[in-house]
């Protein structure tokens, strides 16, 4: 994965710093996708100089990668949020869901999307433990769940695959031309009773 690199002497970074750029970058990012982004660009969006964002980063791999992993950071943080509210498992997975179907879902999605696509392997190695963070919270929270008896002997790591999958699958909806439209609050609560409750009618129903 390339990207400009800046040699010799870099001064001291211009007000805005740090944050400022990982901001922009994000935006053009997600935008216009890695490849089409440049560092002039994003200099000048942020109202910087080239110099002032090499003194962060060395070149836009670095930067890139930066970005991915304060997404990644977001997610987790958002996650517990949802977590944290506390039981039962269908409240925590309808908010997590909700949560994940937020307005910028399609955001997060593309920079993951190109971090596979752009990144070098070593260092899609090390994103790979940042990407797969939030999960483990997933999975410790449904291994609650059976702890507490609200779900029964199962496999967590299916279940976990089978739930990413069914949440995934609504943020690419519009690409593979599947669309629910429900708000998120009525969507996350479908989606959740698909997983909890099965497509089986209940017993006694006829034809069941």
């Amino acid at each position: 994965m390339g990207g400009d690199v800046v040699s010799g002497t870099v001064g001291a970074p211009q007000a805005g710093g740090r944050a400022r750029i990982l901001q922009v970058a994000r935006a053009a990012f997600v935008e216009r996708g890695y490849a089409a982004v440049s560092m002039q660009e994003l200099a000048d969006a942020a109202g910087l100089t080239k110099a002032a964002i090499y003194y962060h980063f060395r070149d836009k791999q670095e930067l890139f990668e930066a970005v991915v992993i304060a997404e990644m950071e977001r997610i987790h943080q958002g996650l517990a949020e949802q977590i944290a509210l506390g039981p039962p498992l269908r409240s925590q997975l309808e908010r997590i869901v909700a949560f994940a179907l937020g307005v910028d879902r399609g955001d997060r999605l593309r920079l993951i999307e190109d971090a596979h696509r752009y990144c070098a392997r070593a260092q899609m190695a090390a994103l790979r433990k940042q990407i797969a963070t939030p999960f483990t919270l997933l999975r410790d929270a449904f291994a609650a769940a059976r702890a507490r008896g609200e779900i029964g002997e199962c496999n967590l790591d299916l279940v976990l695959a089978l739930f990413v999958s069914m949440v995934e699958g609504q943020i690419k909806g519009s690409d593979i031309g599947v669309v629910i439209d429900l708000p998120p609050d009525d969507l996350a609560r479908a989606l959740v009773g698909v997983l909890m409750d099965g497509i089986a009618a209940p017993p006694g129903t006829p034809g069941a």
